[in-house]
């Protein structure tokens, strides 16, 4: 119950931060099959699947996609100029791509900052024509190294979440337990196997 309490509390104080919103749409389904925007070239076997926290209308009619962030500490600014998930899901919204000409999307992270004294901030950017050429050549990258069995290590926060992070961190007691002593010596020789190619492809000058 205090968590309840504390939750719809720090919903309304953060509510009254932001003020009125002209919400065009609220946790958006957007999906589509990977286009080209130059050629209209459709990757029939990679799909983009996205849900947008929320767009906000323009008087002008314009629109932004925002998607909201809860954070612990002031974050870092700039980070909506470069942020993927961004580019992704004004990719979405600007489909079909009819020709290179076509108006800049806005779009913005808006941060929950959960501190001591609570704050709003907003920190925005515009997606174009460049970007989603970028995002589709990350997305083809991406797909092949799916496809090819290439996972590369990425540590951080994201690691909580991993049902195999026993494996990663060689916690072998921890690992049989969970996956048998079969996997875990598969797991050991694939990795001794990759190790052996990665050694080779070093390049001495």
């Amino acid at each position: 119950m205090l968590a309840q309490a504390k939750c719809l509390g720090d919903s309304h104080a953060f509510l009254q931060l932001i003020g009125p919103l002209q919400a065009r749409s609220i946790e958006f389904h957007a999906e589509s099959p990977l286009i080209h925007p130059l050629t209209g070239e459709e990757s029939e076997d990679i799909a983009l699947n996205g849900f947008i926290d929320l767009i906000v209308a323009g008087a002008d009619g314009s629109y932004c996609v925002i998607d909201l962030k809860t954070v612990a500490r002031k974050p870092r600014e700039g980070m909506a100029r470069v942020a993927l998930e961004l580019s992704l899901y004004a990719y979405l919204m600007s489909l079909p791509f009819t020709g290179p000409e076509f108006d800049p999307v806005q779009v913005a992270l808006l941060y929950l900052v959960r501190t001591k004294t609570q704050q709003v901030i907003w920190d925005e950017g515009r997606r174009s024509l460049p970007h989603y050429v970028e995002l589709y050549r990350i997305c083809v990258n991406v797909a092949q190294d799916i496809q090819e069995g290439n996972f590369w290590k990425n540590p951080g926060m994201h690691c909580g979440w991993c049902d195999f992070q026993t494996l990663c961190y060689a916690e072998e007691e921890n690992a049989i337990q969970l996956f048998g002593e079969e996997m875990w010596a598969l797991y050991q020789r694939d990795k001794l196997d990759r190790e052996v190619v990665n050694e080779a492809a070093v390049v001495n000058f």
